[in-house]
């Protein structure tokens, strides 16, 4: 069953591929929602998150973030561990890395004024990645504007 569950992930990277083209990831960890510059903030359900010295599991720890803390992103992501880690800094100034999530489910998320499209709402790491791959696959496809009846392309 693991392999079957690896052997789908790698596939739905493998489609998803084009649209991380221009961004850096980690191939070991769930995709990233983070951008350098933007602001993000400590997801709903998570308590007690460590902010480290550096970007590994075991390091110094600074601070503890807690649910709704919001931050400035930095740098990142660096790979480390099969995760994705960003440098930080929370608005008293205080910085340092922090782990984007695991496969089950993610620890930070982006903020931002704007709507989130169809494609970037996906909460769930497995499930974000599903839905890119989706949406590369259906924006590499043709698209007809259909006629009122749903049956024939309109004319243009």
């Amino acid at each position: 069953m693991r392999q079957i569950v690896v052997c789908v992930i790698g596939m739905l990277m493998i489609l998803a591929g084009p649209a991380m083209a221009q961004e850096k990831w980690c191939p070991d960890a769930p995709l990233p929602r983070l951008v350098i510059g933007g602001q993000g903030e400590v997801a709903p359900g998570i308590d007690q998150l460590r902010l480290r010295a550096l970007p590994a599991v075991g390091t110094g720890e600074v601070r503890l973030l807690y649910a709704g803390n919001v931050f400035e992103v930095l740098a990142g992501p660096s790979c480390n561990g099969g995760l994705s880690w960003w440098r930080i800094e929370l608005d008293g100034g205080t910085s340092g890395w922090v782990a984007e999530g695991t496969w089950l489910e993610y620890y930070l998320r982006p903020v931002s004024d704007a709507p989130r499209g169809v494609c970037d709402r996906a909460e769930i790491p497995w499930l974000h990645l599903l839905v890119q791959a989706s949406c590369q696959l259906s924006g590499a496809m043709m698209v007809f504007p259909f006629s009122g009846d749903g049956l024939a392309p309109q004319n243009s």
